[in-house]
C-alpha cells in the first residue's frame, strides 16, 4: 500500500511511504524537493493522505502520530493519538480534525508553530474512515459497522447520532452529498444514505467496498466494488445513473474530473480512464496493485501511488 498523494497549492507534490518516509515532489519532474524519515515504519491497512494548511504546513499522520511540517520540511510539532491516524481534513485551516484507529475523533487548533487539542470523543471500537466534514460543525466518520455524525461546539464535540444497518464492518470513510445526504460502504452487500437528522434516505445493492465514495457537486456518487464495479448513485434518489466495469477488486477511490471522466485502479494494477459517456480512454498497466487513492494536479496531471512503492503521472 501507498498512501495517496496531495497536491499543494504551490504545486508541489506530497506523498508517504509505509517506510514512514513524506517525500516533497517537484510537479515538473517528479523529483525529491526534500523528504522527511519520522523513523517510523506505518502499519495496518489505513490509506492516509496528508493535508496541506494554508500556510503552506503539511500535516502528516504517521503511524499512531500526527506530525505539523514547515513547507521546507522542518517538524514543527507532533501530537499523539490512541491509534493510527486516519487523512486529517479541515474547512478552515485552523481546526483540524483526525480520527484514528482506535474510534477516536480528535479536533486540534492550528498555529502556524503550535496546536492544541480542543476536544477529543469516541465514536466506536475501531476506526479505518477518515474524517469527512462539509462545515457548519457537523462531521461524518465511520466505525466499527456503523456511520458516526458528530457535532462540534467549540469546547467540545458530542456523537449526536450513530445508525448501525447490521451490514458488516466499514472500512471506509463516509460520502457526504451536497444536500446533506451521508454515505455508509461496508464488507456487506448494500450501500446505506442517510439524512442529516440520521433518518434513512436509501439503500441499493452492491459487493463489499474497500474504496470510499467519490461525490460530485451535482450529487452523484461513484462507489467501487469487490466485483470491479463502479457504481454510480444519485445521492438525491439512490437510483443508479451509470455502471463501469474494470475487472478486478476496486481498493482505490474512484476519482472524477471537471469533465466526468472517471478513473480508477483495480487490485491488479491497472488504471483505467472512462470518458462520461463510459467509453474507455485508456487502460494502463501500473505493475503492482493499486491500493491508494488518486489525485490530479491542477493541469489535469493524473497521480496515482502502487503498492510497488512507484508514483506514477499520467497526462
Amino acid at each position: 500500500m501507498t498512501p495517496g498523494p496531495i497536491v499543494a497549492a504551490d504545486g508541489t507534490i506530497y506523498v508517504s511511504s509505509n517506510g514512514g518516509v513524506l517525500h516533497a515532489l517537484d510537479p515538473k519532474t517528479g523529483h525529491d524537493k526534500w523528504a522527511y524519515d519520522a523513523h517510523h515504519a506505518e502499519f495496518g491497512d489505513l490509506s492516509t493522505s496528508p493535508l496541506a494548511l494554508p500556510d503552506g504546513n503539511i500535516l502528516w499522520p504517521i503511524g499512531d502520530h500526527l506530525l505539523a511540517l514547515s513547507p521546507t520540511g522542518r517538524l514543527l510539532w507532533s501530537l499523539p493519538l490512541t491509534g493510527n491516524a486516519t487523512s486529517p481534513t479541515s474547512v478552515d485551516g485552523h481546526r483540524v480534525y483526525v480520527g484514528d484507529s482506535s474510534g477516536a475523533v480528535t479536533a486540534v487548533d492550528i498555529t502556524a508553530t503550535d496546536r492544541a487539542v480542543a476536544w477529543s470523543i469516541r465514536a466506536g471500537g475501531i476506526s479505518y474512515g477518515s474524517v469527512v466534514t462539509a462545515g457548519g460543525g457537523r462531521l461524518y466518520t465511520t466505525a466499527d459497522s456503523a456511520l458516526v455524525a458528530i457535532d462540534d461546539h467549540g469546547a467540545s464535540g458530542t456523537v449526536v447520532w450513530k445508525v448501525d444497518p447490521g451490514d458488516g464492518i466499514s472500512e471506509v470513510s463516509a460520502g457526504l452529498a451536497p444536500n446533506g445526504t451521508a454515505l455508509l460502504g461496508t464488507n456487506g452487500s448494500k450501500e446505506w444514505a442517510y439524512h442529516a437528522d440520521g433518518t434513512p434516505a436509501w439503500h441499493t445493492d452492491r459487493a463489499i467496498t474497500y474504496a470510499s465514495p467519490a461525490v460530485t457537486a451535482t450529487g452523484l456518487a461513484y462507489i467501487g466494488d469487490h466485483r470491479g464495479n463502479v457504481f454510480v448513485y444519485d445521492t438525491a434518489t439512490g437510483s443508479t445513473e451509470a455502471s463501469y466495469q474494470v475487472g478486478a477488486e476496486i481498493w482505490s477511490a474512484p476519482l472524477i474530473d471537471r469533465d466526468y471522466h472517471l478513473y480508477v485502479a483495480g487490485h491488479d494494477g491497472h488504471l483505467h480512464g472512462f470518458a462520461a459517456d463510459g467509453s474507455q480512454l485508456f487502460e494502463l498497466d501500473l505493475g503492482a496493485p493499486v491500493n491508494s487513492y488518486p489525485a490530479l494536479t491542477a493541469d489535469g496531471t493524473l497521480l496515482v501511488g502502487s503498492a510497488n512503492g512507484a508514483l506514477t503521472a499520467v497526462e
